[in-house]
């Protein structure tokens, strides 16, 4: 009887191993569908695998600022044009996937926006990665400064604006220069499988390893396996690769189409092999190379990449491409901001420049006369509160309608460079003179212009330690209902390989919050939990742009409030260098002129 309950034993832990290790891989074939299809005949394809082309690149690891500094002034000499960057964090929930590994068939949902960047990767162009340990570091040096800062240096990866989010948050600086190659992906025509693995398949025809526990591993570890230094720098490296792989397919279509304009006949397709150490560095550095670069990079730098998938599409259980919708986030101006009509006191003095609304309204009420139909000017009959003084010069020129940053003419939006949410808590006087904080954008200028003021909320929000404090969160999430939301997603998926026990414990503890048995749990019950909302309203919230204001003026008044103005006029100069800025526009304007 001994020897055969062994072998039973035995025979069911044999089982529900291979279960669980065939349902990983049907999981992991469902969650990268991409990689069910071959490469497209279209793109480049790779000769090497992904253990040989890591080989082929220089990893170091650096864990103070004195030794990353070292790094980067030895081993990445001269001018630098492109970088491949990552960054990994340490999820919350890392304890108690590491104690029940069986959450590996939760979605990664769970992972917090709170947790601090760990890991900061960087791949250069002549076979070097630094893996930069910033939690192990009390900020960083001069050097990394100066090239994450750096906008003519492009740092490309994928998802790069939630990187630099989390790093911004992180070390207090703004990298610039951000090219998320999902935007090129989709100039090239690939709309699906955009993630970096999917890249990397349909691109280089290489095999990723994205298993979940190296990528929600402990990345706060006092020594990083050899596994994770591995994974974090090929995912810098790859970026690269995969950015030499769409600059080659823009070079061979247009190729393709001279030769078709030209009536040759058609060769086969182009095959271009991965380039690496000192063969990628002057490939990248040709001139050609470079401007074919920088045209698929024009309008995207440092823009987010949205896309937002249907509902009918985002649970496809057969691998089928989302469906990418695309909706207008700007409304194009369809009548100009500045119409330059003139106010003219009753001495002929001019008083302001505006809107020709505003002269209609002095004319309807008898209280001037119009002088000039072209321009349109009014000159008024009444002495008025107040002349023009030498600070107030901006106000009497006229105003080009044209994008302030380049210049273009063509679909123009209003931008208010200090954002609303802030100045609707200024003082009276300070929010009575709009027009010196609101100019005109591109749609491109504007987006861009709005990734930065993000970045500098969220740094403005760590001075003020916002990021901690429950007041500044609008809803309050509940732990338990987050929990139970989570095991009933779980039970509505596929969950053959899941091993019983957990099953039963998914299913009692579903069934524990509706005080039902595990046995009597119904799909409409599993499906009820799996839409329960863990969030309520947060009764003691006080928004983040209202406490900042408060905690200024608390701190020196409207001057404070002053000097935070000006830092974010001189932040919009630093950050998009404007060449068409209105004639007389300063940061130091002061519409609390007492102050």
């Amino acid at each position: 009887m001994g020897l055969f309950r062994y072998v039973t034993a035995f025979t069911a832990i044999v089982l529900a191993t291979i279960g669980v290790l065939l349902y990983r891989r049907r999981r992991y074939a469902h969650t990268h569908s991409t990689q069910n299809s071959p490469p497209s005949e279209d793109c480049p394809r790779g000769h090497v695998n992904s253990r040989s082309l890591l080989n082929a690149y220089k990893v170091t690891v650096v864990r103070t600022i004195e030794e990353c500094e070292r790094f980067l002034q030895n081993s990445v000499p001269g001018p630098v044009r492109v970088v491949g960057l990552d960054c990994e964090w340490r999820g919350p929930g890392y304890l108690s996937r590491k104690q029940h590994s069986n959450d590996d068939y939760e979605s990664e949902e769970s992972e917090s926006k709170d947790c601090p960047v760990a890991l900061l990767q960087l791949a250069f162009p002549n076979g070097e990665v630094v893996l930069v340990r910033l939690c192990q570091m009390k900020g960083i040096g001069q050097t990394l400064r100066d090239l994450l800062t750096n906008r003519s240096v492009l740092k490309f990866g994928v998802g790069i604006s939630n990187d630099v989010s989390r790093l911004a948050a992180a070390i207090g600086v703004i990298t610039a220069g951000c090219v998320d190659l999902q935007h090129i992906a989709v100039r090239c025509g690939i709309r699906s499988g955009t993630s970096l693995q999917g890249l990397c398949h349909q691109m280089l025809g290489l095999a990723m390893d994205k298993t979940f526990h190296l990528r929600c591993g402990d990345w706060e570890a006092k020594q990083l396996s050899q596994d994770q230094v591995d994974y974090g720098a090929l995912d810098a490296i790859i970026a690269l690769h995969i950015l030499q792989a769409f600059v080659e397919l823009k070079i061979s279509k247009h190729d393709r189409r001279e030769s078709s304009r030209n009536n040759h006949t058609s060769h086969d397709q182009p095959t271009a092999a991965i380039l690496i150490g000192q063969s990628l560095e002057t490939w990248l550095n040709n001139e050609s190379h470079h401007a074919c670069l920088l045209s698929l990079c024009q309008g995207v730098i440092d823009v987010k990449f949205k896309q937002k998938l249907s509902k009918t599409t985002k649970n496809l259980d057969n691998g089928a491409a989302p469906v990418v919708k695309r909706t207008s986030a700007y409304s194009v101006r369809q009548s100009s901001l500045y119409h330059n009509c003139r106010l003219l006191a009753p001495d002929g003095q001019l008083l302001s420049t505006m809107h020709r609304r505003k002269l209609e309204w002095y004319l309807e009420r008898g209280l001037g006369t119009l002088v000039c139909e072209s321009p349109m000017t009014v000159q008024l009959h009444f002495e008025p509160a107040g002349r023009p003084g030498a600070d107030r010069e901006y106000y009497l020129r006229e105003k080009e309608n044209i994008c302030a940053v380049c210049g273009t003419n063509q679909n123009c939006v209003r931008k208010n460079i200090i954002p609303h949410e802030y100045r609707r808590h200024f003082p009276p006087l300070m929010k009575e003179h709009l027009s010196h904080d609101v100019l005109l954008l591109c749609v491109t200028c504007h987006q861009l212009a709005s990734h930065h003021s993000a970045l500098l909320k969220q740094l403005v929000a760590a001075e003020h330690d916002l990021y901690d404090d429950t007041s500044s969160h609008k809803f309050k999430e509940d732990s338990h209902l987050k929990q139970i939301k989570s095991h009933a997603r779980v039970l509505l998926k596929d969950t053959a390989g899941i091993p019983e026990e957990r099953l039963r414990m998914l299913r009692d503890s579903v069934a524990g919050h509706y005080q039902v048995e595990g046995d009597q749990l119904t799909m409409e019950t599993i499906q009820a939990a799996a839409n329960i909302d863990p969030r309520s309203p947060n009764r003691g919230y006080v928004s983040h742009s209202e406490v900042v204001v408060a905690t200024l003026l608390a701190e020196g008044g409207e001057k404070r409030l002053v000097e935070f103005q000006r830092r974010w006029w001189q932040y919009f100069l630093d950050t998009m260098d404007p060449k068409h800025l209105p004639e007389c526009w300063s940061v130091d304007h002061n519409p609390a002129r007492s102050v």
